[in-house]
């Protein structure tokens, strides 16, 4: 799974709407800290940490793939004023609601080499400039920094059979 949104309500509302097998879902992958993609984690890792514990048949926790570098808030800088979001779920409410956390800023593959997870995404060209105004607190300083390129955003890619092989392509 990709992301969990906003709020939590609004990821089980989806997921019930959805009918989503949740005791099938094996990783979560967050794409960076901001409240808009991890506000539902929570609730996400409950629901699925029980759906999971209900089958007959055992099966492992959730793995919850995160960038290390969690702010302990995001926010953003309005003329002078600073405007804080929630902040994000940490590493141990996450545990808490049952999930496994694994931490990369370096690429990596998961699931059976099925897709793969970019680790930092340089910002190289010049339509790249990250989000304008853009803060993050970190508690060991006090302070607000300015974090406009997001350097804990992250991709995800999928291996698709017969598309690997650049000359498979041209035939």
């Amino acid at each position: 799974m990709f992301d969990t949104g906003p709020e939590e309500d609004a990821w089980e509302r989806n997921a019930k709407r959805l009918n989503v097998d949740l005791a099938s879902i094996e990783r979560i992958q967050l794409s960076h800290w901001h409240r808009d993609h991890s506000g539902g984690m929570l609730r996400a890792v409950k629901m699925i940490t029980e759906a999971k514990m209900t089958r007959s048949v055992p099966s492992k926790p959730a793995v919850i793939d995160l960038h290390p570098a969690r702010p302990d808030y995001r926010g953003f800088m309005v003329d002078t004023k600073t405007i804080s979001m929630q902040a994000d779920p940490s590493f141990s409410e996450i545990e808490a609601a049952g999930g496994v956390v694994e931490k990369h800023s370096e690429p990596h593959t998961v699931l059976d080499d099925m897709f793969l997870v970019s680790g930092e995404i340089p910002r190289l060209t010049p339509y790249e400039t990250g989000l304008k105004g853009g803060l993050r607190f970190e508690g060991s300083t006090g302070e607000w920094e300015v974090d406009e390129t997001i350097s804990d955003e992250r991709f995800l890619m999928c291996n698709l059979k017969g598309e690997s092989d650049p000359e498979e392509r041209r035939l």
